[in-house]
């Protein structure tokens, strides 16, 4: 809200110097003066205000890219492990082992199909291309809702 107020602070006060420079008199170049101190303010918390939506834009888009890749490589990882008929309990349904052995076991057993390395590199892909497009949409997120203030400010000055 600073930003987008700030932006059209800075042209109304633009247009309000050069309507005071009209006239020629001591006290209305005072008053430019002063509208030009309130127009670097203006200018100022614009560009304060760009930086911290630029920060804190891109602070939240790494983290859910982050959290996004770790997320999808952590299902990718903890697949359904073959449990041999020893494990299985009274009734015939699977006992749940601990985690630890859970990966090991992961790792040893064949009956998982392997992949081949460009079906790994296409999955890949496309999950740094889902991160990346999820990263930018939430850095600009701040865009969007600034948006119909921009348009409600506008159409104040209009009527």
């Amino acid at each position: 809200m600073v930003s987008i107020a700030s932006k059209y602070g800075s042209a109304i006060t633009l247009y309000l110097i050069l309507d005071t420079l009209m006239d020629q008199s001591f006290e209305s170049r005072w008053r430019a003066g002063v509208l030009a101190a309130l127009h670097l303010l203006c200018i100022l918390a614009k560009s304060q205000a760009d930086a911290i939506h630029l920060y804190y834009g891109r602070r939240a888009a790494t983290r859910i890219r982050q959290e996004l890749i770790s997320s999808v490589l952590n299902n990718v990882v903890a697949r359904p492990v073959a449990v041999p008929n020893s494990q299985l309990g009274k009734k015939g349904s699977r006992t749940r082992r601990p985690k630890r052995e859970r990966t090991k076991s992961w790792m040893s057993t064949s009956q998982i199909r392997s992949r081949s390395k460009e079906e790994h590199d296409v999955d890949l892909n496309k999950l740094q291309s889902d991160s990346n497009r999820v990263a930018s949409f939430v850095s600009s997120l701040y865009i969007m809702f600034g948006a119909p203030l921009e348009i409600a400010i506008g159409c104040a000055f209009l009527v």
